[in-house]
């Protein structure tokens, strides 16, 4: 044997029984979870309260800011209205992150196969809470005087019923989702950007255009096309920054500035989309808001999503914070979403169906229970390092829905609620 050979301190049989020393698991971007923490923190706080409980909020401007939706006429939005779209744009600035990883663990087919279905069983999801009242489609007739398309004072013809189908957030995330998905096959991420502007202004031209204006105020969230053309463009710049600051070879410090940078140029659209507006100047479906999901509603989305990320990353790297009952609720924000929003669509199922009237107090008892529970539910997974992916979630809650559903259909069909209302009158 030659001097150079090394030889084995155990023998061949012992060496197979050695353990394989994997490799650790890269340690969580703290500063993401703290940002996406925090917004789904604001998101549970005002799931419950104060809700439909019938508190005047007219005289107190602050908590109408933090816990109503902006009407759809007033050409102006709230806190409260961004909480969706900035989900929605840390959702998107993560995507490169989560495909890469399951890229390589498994495989580029099962990686794009892994979050279709992820995005598709939330679609599912989300159609069976916003249709769990069994009406699966509603109808918008224009009224008398806009039922025809005029060519001076000649009607040309009558315009087409409107079928909208009923939507809400969780339809919303995963149409959102899709999209961005798709268009994260252009490689490269400054083509991205560009097409995330250009698919947003596409569908406000249309809002201009056509009759996606009267859909869109007619459902929630913009519906499906404000879902698929404007939550969608969030995701699809979402996914491009993500990219950029994920993997480019730019300096840290410079990748990081760039998006404070970009985040204040979109907020400056804004600002003159306001001025605008002070000045009387309204371009139609032009103006701020969350119900049409308009071109200035997504830019401020943005801008503002940036800011809130940067500002989360200097807490993080630069002040050394950790705020980790911030980031408990960013780790399952999806499990941590639906166990908030299924017992109290069921509170306020029941209590409709009973005829039960909910005043503000008991509104805001429900909403500290809720927020008290999923609190101690995030706490209790950080501490036993669990976490439930998006998938696992929507399957999970899925059936629990099906199930409800399922047995409200029965005890209806039983007259049990009708019993209840009975002793509920009496």
């Amino acid at each position: 044997m030659s001097e150079l050979s090394i030889e084995p301190d155990m023998p061949e049989e012992k060496l197979k029984e050695v353990p394989i020393q994997r490799k650790p698991e890269k340690a969580r971007l703290e500063w993401v979870d703290m940002a996406r923490g925090f917004v789904m923190l604001y998101l549970v706080a005002t799931i419950s309260f104060p809700g439909d409980s019938g508190l005047d909020l007219s005289g107190l401007s602050i908590l109408r800011g933090l816990f109503t939706h902006a009407s759809a006429g007033s050409g102006l939005i709230t806190l409260y209205d961004l909480g969706a779209p900035a989900f929605l744009f840390l959702l998107g600035f993560t995507m490169p992150i989560s495909f890469r990883k399951r890229k390589e663990q498994k495989g580029p087919t099962s990686a794009r196969r892994y979050i279709i279905f992820r995005y598709l069983a939330l679609l599912i999801l989300g159609f069976v809470i916003a249709n769990i009242d069994l009406e699966f489609l509603k109808y918008y007739s224009f009224p008398e005087g806009r039922n025809f398309i005029y060519e001076g004072s000649i009607p040309l013809y009558h315009r087409p019923v409107l079928y909208i189908i009923p939507w809400d957030v969780v339809p919303s995330i995963a149409i959102a989702g899709l999209v961005g998905f798709i268009f994260m096959g252009v490689r490269n991420p400054r083509y991205r950007f560009f097409l995330g502007y250009g698919w947003a202004i596409l569908y406000q031209v249309g809002l201009y255009t056509t009759e996606l204006d009267t859909y869109a105020l007619n459902s929630i969230h913009g519906g499906v096309f404000g879902s698929i053309m404007g939550y969608g463009s969030i995701v699809i710049i979402a996914t491009a920054m993500g990219d950029l600051i994920f993997f480019s070879d730019t300096i840290e410090t410079k990748k990081y500035r760039g998006m404070l940078i970009f985040g204040i140029f979109n907020l400056t659209i804004t600002v003159v989309v306001l001025y605008l507006a002070l000045r009387g100047i309204f371009i139609p479906a032009f103006t701020l808001s969350k119900h049409l999901v308009s071109f200035p509603f997504i830019v401020t989305a943005i801008g503002l999503s940036c800011v809130v990320l940067w500002g989360f990353y200097q807490l993080n790297t630069r002040f050394k914070l950790k705020l980790i009952w911030l980031q408990i609720f960013g780790i399952s924000p999806f499990f941590i979403y639906f166990i908030a929003e299924v017992p109290d669509s069921l509170f306020e199922i029941l209590t409709d169906e009973l005829g039960l009237s909910v005043t503000w107090w008991i509104s805001l008892i429900w909403g500290l229970v809720v927020l008290g529970y999923c609190t101690y539910v995030a706490w209790y997974m950080h501490k036993n390092k669990k976490r439930v992916s998006t998938l696992k979630a929507s399957l999970i809650f899925l059936v629990t829905i099906l199930g409800i559903l399922l047995i409200v259909i029965l005890l209806d069909g039983f007259g049990v609620v009708d019993l209840l209302d009975a002793i509920n009158t009496w």
